[in-house]
């Protein structure tokens, strides 16, 4: 059956799925000591006439999740708040049933149950990896152009990963993934966790820098988490990339990739 696999991954597999559920919650199955990506929808945050969401940023009390919109007068929304979604990354430390609340900075603004989660139990702790040596660039002989770098710790525990792609092809995008109004966009897994021995995975996030797009005012630079990404090694010199993650131009839609990559061999 490994025989199948370079075939197989030839093909990369592309889904969506319908954009707006009141919470979004990566990975879906998470395990404590995790970092979780969480997504809250806005919709009835009430910020008032005139003020548009600038940032977001999630903290983490107990079993509490609380993500906090900075805002400001006279600007228009970029994405993801431009979708009525606020975004935010926090590391799990307790398993068990977490609450989900949504607060704008303004005065006197209450925080809004939006959902919740539960974190699984991790009493054995996260694996070693299979296989060292990683460091190298990935991509597929039959669809180049696009790729993972990765870097691998000394100690072979973390991955450091860049995803780099010419334009996914989705119908809403036109210079990356998520549309020329947010820059070329690339995203990145700085951390993560051996789930198994041969599979990493780790919150995705994108990076947008400071300049504006043609006359348009600049844009503030920002690390957003979208998603999440893991890789399973099938040896040292093969894997399978899978992203799943929200961006576009037009909506905040969910998105997956997977494809099995090779390391490029100089």
């Amino acid at each position: 059956m490994r025989g199948l696999i370079p075939a197989i991954g030839a093909l990369a597999a592309f889904a969506t799925a319908s954009a707006f559920a009141e919470i979004v919650v990566y990975p879906d199955d998470p395990r404590a000591g995790e970092t979780v990506v969480v997504m809250s929808s806005i919709d009835n945050l009430g910020l008032g006439a005139g003020r548009a969401a600038t940032s977001s940023r999630a903290t983490l009390l107990g079993t509490e999740i609380t993500t906090t919109l900075a805002t400001t007068a006279n600007a228009s929304p970029s994405r993801p708040f431009a979708f009525n979604f606020a975004t935010g990354a926090v590391d799990t430390t307790t398993a068990g049933f977490h609450n989900i609340y949504l607060r704008s900075d303004l005065a006197g603004s209450p925080p809004i149950l939006k959902g919740s989660f539960t974190v699984a139990t991790n009493p054995d702790g996260f694996s070693r990896p299979a296989y060292t040596g990683l460091t190298a660039n990935w991509f597929n002989p039959q669809d180049s152009g696009w790729g993972v770098n990765l870097i691998q710790g000394g100690d072979g525990k973390q991955l450091f990963a860049i995803w780099f792609d010419y334009g996914l092809g989705f119908p809403e995008t036109t210079t990356s993934s998520f549309g020329a109004e947010v820059g070329q966009g690339w995203r990145v897994m700085s951390s993560g966790h051996w789930i198994t021995p041969n599979v990493f995975r780790g919150a995705l996030y994108e990076t947008v820098d400071g300049t504006g797009a043609g006359d348009g005012p600049p844009l503030l630079a920002r690390l957003i988490p979208v998603g999440y990404m893991t890789l399973t090694f099938f040896s040292s010199d093969e894997m399978e990339f899978k992203a799943v993650f929200r961006g576009g131009s037009t909506s905040f839609r969910e998105y997956s990739r997977t494809q099995v990559l090779r390391r490029l061999v100089f």
